[in-house]
């Protein structure tokens, strides 16, 4: 009796594992949330990365097609008179996925986001295809950002001096891309205030916050600029009730950390309120986690673009829809519902048969 026992528990055993194989075998990718909003933000993007693209070309802006191999042309030089510092080529490369459009939105997503409310973007010229999506998934929920910029930017970044991030923004807006753009913007460089750049590169800056109509950030410090971002960005929320809702550093700007070790403190993505030493700083990070202000932090850009299910260093440059973020492996409700039924249907009937038996 006891060998009957262990044989049908064990048909039993192998009949659950087969089902659990054919379960598996059969899974099947599934839209993730917000798909349809997800695909508009990155749809947006890879619009917005086209018409730059024929406008530069329209400009007759050469294109290194070596270190621009996905001919985007919006892959800078690697030095120029108004580059700032150094970027790794990889993450710039990573940076011009219109996907990143789509992984920001599901950011945006967690905080709960909705149309109007107003957040705060610290950027610069170094990662003009991060700049963009941003900009595609603030236009698609209906988001408010108030945008200061560092002009300058790192090598591989927005760094050809007649065409500057400022001049992507100015015109995507006239082409009626985008409805926002940069509201102040300062020179960049070591301390905001164009350090380590030459005296004609700077002048080129100044030239083109001037076109561009912007409001110069040049309070003489690091630490009277981040102030004057601070004011700009409280400016906006008079007769606003919900307040701030997001702050938003794109790369790791000095403005943003202020050469601090919160830096290494904060992960990519979303930070909220994490616990970190006290120490001096007067960076606008800072600053917005001590008001409890949810920060995220678009920079270590493999990183991010790892934890948005997005691809690094795309070769060639995926569609809107092709990356992992917008699919995710399920397994068949419908197939498990119908395997444990059949299983529990198995057992019952092995028991009635053996009630039925001991009666006898």
């Amino acid at each position: 009796m006891i060998k009957k026992h262990k044989l049908v528990f064990l048909a039993i055993t192998i009949l659950a594992l087969s089902f659990f194989f054919i379960e598996d075998y059969f899974k099947s990718p599934q839209k993730t949330p917000y798909y349809k909003e997800k695909m508009a933000a990155a749809e947006l993007a890879a619009l917005a990365m086209k018409t730059l693209k024929e406008e530069v070309l329209r400009r007759h802006i050469p294109l290194d097609s070596i270190n621009d191999p996905n001919g985007t042309y919006l892959v800078g030089n690697r030095f120029s008179i108004i580059t700032a510092n150094q970027n790794s080529h990889t993450d710039v490369l990573t940076t011009l996925n219109p996907n990143f459009a789509a992984g920001i939105l599901e950011l945006f997503k967690k905080l709960k986001l909705t149309d109007g409310d107003i957040i705060a973007i610290n950027t610069t010229g170094s990662f003009p295809g991060l700049n963009i999506a941003l900009l595609s998934a603030c236009e698609i929920i209906g988001l408010k950002p108030v945008i200061t910029t560092a002009v300058s930017s790192a090598s591989y970044g927005a760094n050809i001096p007649e065409f500057t991030y400022l001049d992507m923004e100015t015109f995507l807006q006239k082409e009626g891309i985008f409805h926002n753009r940069t509201y102040a913007a300062s020179l960049g460089g070591e301390r905001d205030n164009g350090e380590g750049i030459s005296p004609a590169g700077r002048e080129l800056l100044m030239e083109a916050i001037k076109r561009n109509n912007v409001k110069l950030i040049n309070r003489g410090s690091l630490a009277d600029n981040i102030e004057e971002r601070y004011e700009i960005f409280e400016s906006f929320l008079k007769d606003n009730k919900k307040g701030l809702k997001v702050f938003i550093d794109v790369g790791g700007t000095i403005t943003g950390f202020a050469q601090s070790v919160i830096d290494t403190l904060v992960k990519p993505g979303i930070n909220i309120y994490p616990e970190y030493q006290s120490f001096s700083n007067y960076g606008l990070v800072h600053q917005m986690l001590e008001e409890r202000i949810p920060f995220i932090f678009l920079g270590d850009i493999q990183n991010l673009a790892m934890s948005l299910r997005l691809s690094v260093s795309p070769i060639p440059q995926p569609l809107p829809g092709e990356d992992p973020l917008f699919y995710e492996e399920r397994y068949s409700v419908k197939l498990a519902v119908l395997f444990l039924v059949c299983l529990l249907g198995l057992l019952f009937l092995y028991i009635r048969i053996e009630i039925y038996l001991r009666k006898k």
